[in-house]
């Protein structure tokens, strides 16, 4: 008699079948959700999937949109990310990797301490960051590494060609190119709510006035608002409330006073020469593990080597490395460990005399 209802069709029958399992899954994962402490709703799936299910064969954009949320199996919660228990030492390593951003590892240090004192889940949070100094000192680079630490998802916004809010915001879809913003498409791809976003070069923004590429953070930065942040493109309110972010800039003065108020300012030093073995020895020793080539080369770059490399900035010193290693490679075909050795070395046509990305304590 249930076969009637799908007028003898086998096939529309099964198809039934499968969507109510389907459905009752999914029932049974929001549920699980709901009563994890250490999630927290980010996305309101079941009127997402009511969009869906209404759309008119005209609105193709938002369509586009929402497939590629997995409206079928996401319960719309997120992970908020708390500390590792070996957190403590990673955090004294990192500190020793780069000895000029000391006081913002210090800040995140003391966060991370805070995070343990809060009732509930213990989730890791931090207010948003500002990072300013001159280029080529790794600001980006350590705050990397700090999602690697925390094991929260990163995304970098190169502000430098941003040119409108719709990178952050969304564009909305009566736009035949429409597309949701970073800040939806963190939280969407990424497991964590608490994911990092950082503001590269957030004073290199330009554009038209009429379609502020800061515009969103007015929003964004502030807590409270950020709980009903709304995208252009899906037009109904995101939790983005536990994000942090961590801005870097050059030059501060070029940002906008109501933008920059909403941080908390580090300026990071360029590295001192007492510093330079250990920080380029630290870039040496990422470059061999992320090549997959730490069982070839030696582990240690020599002194020679080291000085020949004193008078570069920590950027240079991986561009140079970089090449330095594959011609290495190139010359000793055959052998099973290389060194590298000054004549490796393709230096950056520089003032020696004056060199960039180091003090020079004299």
């Amino acid at each position: 008699m249930g076969l009637d209802l799908f007028d003898g069709d086998d096939g529309k029958f099964y198809q039934a079948i499968y969507k109510i399992s389907k459905e009752e899954k999914t029932k049974a994962k929001l549920a699980d959700a709901k009563n994890n402490i250490n999630t927290v709703k980010v996305f309101d799936i079941e009127k997402l999937i009511h969009i869906r299910d209404n759309l008119s064969s005209s609105e193709r954009s938002l369509r586009t949109i929402l497939k590629k949320f997995n409206l079928d199996s996401d319960t719309g919660y997120r992970e908020l990310k708390g500390i590792s228990q070996t957190f403590t030492t990673d955090i004294e390593n990192l500190k020793q990797k780069y000895p000029n951003c000391k006081e913002f590892l210090e800040f995140i240090d003391e966060f991370a301490a805070l995070s343990l004192y809060r009732s509930g889940y213990r989730e890791m949070s931090f207010p948003p960051v500002l990072l300013s100094g001159p280029p080529g000192v790794g600001k980006t680079a350590v705050v990397s590494e700090v999602a690697k630490l925390l094991e929260v998802t990163c995304r970098k916004i190169d502000f430098a060609t941003v040119t409108s809010g719709f990178v952050l915001s969304g564009s909305t879809t009566s736009w035949s190119e429409a597309k949701t913003g970073c800040v939806v498409d963190i939280l969407r791809d990424g497991l964590t709510a608490n994911s990092i976003l950082i503001l590269d070069e957030i004073d290199k923004v330009g554009g038209d006035n009429r379609y502020d590429p800061l515009g969103s953070l007015y929003t964004l930065l502030e807590k409270n608002m950020a709980m009903e942040f709304i995208d252009e493109a899906l037009d109904i309110p995101v939790n983005a409330s536990h994000l942090m972010y961590v801005a870097t800039a050059n030059n501060v003065e070029l940002i906008p006073e109501a933008i920059r108020s909403r941080f908390i300012e580090i300026s990071i030093k360029p590295v001192e020469s007492k510093h330079h073995g250990v920080v380029t020895q630290s870039i040496y020793s990422s470059h061999l593990k992320t090549e997959k080539i730490e069982e070839v080369f030696s582990k240690k770059i020599n002194d020679e080597t080291l000085c020949s490399l004193r008078g570069s900035s920590p950027r240079e010193i991986k561009l140079i490395l970089a090449r330095a290693v594959a011609k290495a490679a190139r010359r000793s075909i055959g052998e099973n460990t290389i060194q590298l050795q000054p004549a490796d070395l393709i230096l950056v046509d520089d003032d020696q005399n004056n060199p960039v990305g180091f003090i020079w304590n004299r």
